[in-house]
């Protein structure tokens, strides 16, 4: 499609920009992220010459670019190109719009995985802010947001505020996308996440300690039913798996878990 277009509008064409914006996003279903990256940055450099650098369709492309290359843990690579999308948008839209939200909580997500937890909860609480002001209270961007802001408070160890959030984010992803939805999923994953790091700290008498365990397997497995009946198998659908299997076991609920670090999926 993109050579077809190609031959008949030319290389700088919106069009060619669009389809390779939208191979990128197959790749990326795919688990290609390298290829989608090259797909992005070929539909960016268009765009750059067809809109001009101060384009919202530039700012677009470089969020989902940023997502790309945070995809593959190359964080830096990914903030050049979100901080650039981000003073894009500041600059033609001061007001703030739902794609300043966006970038902001890719940019928080990175400020976490490196440890800067502070800054990365700074940047979630404005996209917060501004999700609330542009489209609601109550649409799935907040209930992401919530989530993704729960994750960076179970890494403080703040894990009553963590689950608490995790709770209000699902449950507005499930009224705004319905119970079925893949990002109820992930956000069901990392509310197990948080509830097996709380397993891990020991503080917690036996009791709770097994209702906790059956929280965890409760979540896993409807997040494993939604992936399936998506069809997703890369991850988190994958990882999702290979969790349930190993705490779903009877023998497993006072002996023998492992103590290992969980990723959280954004």
């Amino acid at each position: 499609a993109h050579g077809m277009f190609s031959r008949l509008l030319g290389e700088d064409h919106a069009l060619a920009a669009l389809v390779l914006g939208n191979m990128a996003g197959v790749l990326k279903q795919q688990g290609k992220y390298a290829e989608a990256v090259a797909m992005g940055e070929k539909a960016l450099g268009i765009k750059r010459r067809t809109l001009g650098s101060d384009h919202e369709e530039v700012a677009t492309s470089l969020l989902n670019l940023g997502g790309l290359y945070s995809k593959q843990g190359m964080h830096e690579e990914a903030l050049v190109r979100l901080e650039e999308g981000l003073r894009i948008v500041h600059r033609i839209h001061p007001e703030g719009i739902e794609l300043e939200g966006s970038l902001l909580v890719n940019i928080g997500t990175i400020y976490s995985e490196q440890g800067k937890f502070e800054d990365a909860l700074t940047k979630l609480k404005k996209a917060h802010r501004i999700f609330r002001k542009t489209l609601g209270s109550d649409c799935a961007e907040v209930g992401k947001v919530l989530v993704s802001t729960a994750c960076v408070l179970k890494e403080q160890g703040k894990f009553d505020e963590a689950m608490e959030l995790c709770k209000q984010g699902i449950a507005i992803q499930r009224r705004a996308l319905g119970d079925e939805h893949t990002e109820v999923a992930t956000s069901l994953y990392n509310m197990a996440v948080c509830k097996i790091d709380l397993l891990k700290v020991g503080s917690l008498p036996p009791s709770e300690d097994d209702e906790l365990v059956n929280e965890v397997v409760a979540c896993l497995r409807e997040a494993h039913s939604i992936y399936t009946q998506a069809g997703v198998s890369l991850e988190p659908a994958a990882t999702v798996a290979g969790i349930l299997e190993e705490v779903d076991r009877p023998a497993r609920r006072r002996h023998g878990r492992r103590r290992r670090s969980r990723k959280v999926y954004r």
